[in-house]
């Protein structure tokens, strides 16, 4: 009988719980992968983001080649839906207006805005859709306008001289694209 008392005196003692050094240590772990994956994501945003302007630089440097190379007008429209940006270069020849080019991205923890110039105030292209046109002859910018509401934003190509599409994260992760009103250059801050 001593030995059936022994092995239920030590089962008893191993029915105690978690001890506090346990618990800790459990708690230690799961504030380290949460900074970890915290991190992480914030880095992967950065890096979209990043990805995004270098996408708009070039497409909106390729409308500007094509605009000038190629017969028909050419015009670029940016825009969201579905959590989702789109770029799409539109062809429009004998009445008839074709998508030529579409590129993507997510939107997910990304934010595009267009600023005219050093204006504090911009449109968020999550809301509005932005058309960006160039001249044939000269490779000028045409035209800037906010579509949804008929906004132009270059009535005026010598006040500002530039427009500039921000691709964020926050406040202090952005990346811009600066569009030249006179030449029609673009320029890439990253």
């Amino acid at each position: 009988m001593s030995g059936k008392k022994r092995r239920d005196s030590i089962g008893q003692l191993n029915n105690h719980g978690f001890s506090l050094l346990e618990l800790l240590v459990v708690m230690a772990i799961i504030v380290i992968v949460s900074t970890i994956t915290a991190v992480g994501l914030n880095v992967l945003a950065e890096g979209n983001a990043k990805k995004a302007n270098k996408t708009m630089y070039s497409k909106i440097s390729e409308l500007r080649t094509t605009t000038m190379s190629k017969s028909g007008e050419w015009y670029m429209v940016i825009s969201c839906q579905d959590n989702t940006y789109t770029l799409e270069t539109h062809h429009v020849a004998n009445g008839e207006d074709n998508i030529k080019d579409t590129s993507k991205f997510s939107a997910s923890r990304i934010s595009l805005n267009y600023y005219n110039g050093d204006s504090s105030t911009g449109y968020d292209l999550r809301n509005n859709s932005l058309k960006i046109q160039f001249n044939k002859n000269d490779g000028s910018c045409k035209s800037v306008k906010i579509i949804d509401t008929e906004e132009f934003i270059t009535d005026n190509l010598d006040s500002p001289q530039f427009g500039k599409i921000v691709a964020s994260v926050s406040r202090n992760n952005t990346y811009e694209s600066k569009l030249w009103y006179k030449t029609g250059r673009v320029t890439t801050q990253n």
